[in-house]
């Protein structure tokens, strides 16, 4: 059993005032957490890239007369089956 009350519970009236004005604040501190800071300054935006040269185009490799690499031994690229 709780001890006994030292002061009388809220009435309705008081505990709507208490709600509004709690709602208030954090209604207040809502909108204060969304504002930038006016100390901190902005980051500097980011360099934009730097273009790079275009690639070089690799040049096909040369085959010798009897070499295993050459066009009619590829495959499509198909796997074989095991």
């Amino acid at each position: 059993m709780p001890a006994p009350r030292s002061s009388a519970p809220m009435s309705d009236e008081d505990q709507i005032k208490l709600e509004k004005d709690l709602q208030a604040a954090r209604d207040q501190q809502n909108a204060i957490a969304t504002q930038p800071d006016p100390a901190t300054p902005a980051p500097p935006p980011p360099p934009p890239p730097a273009k790079k040269p275009p690639a070089a185009k690799k040049q096909p490799a040369a085959n010798a007369p009897g070499d295993a690499t050459t066009s009619a031994a590829k495959t499509s690229g198909a796997k074989t089956n095991p």
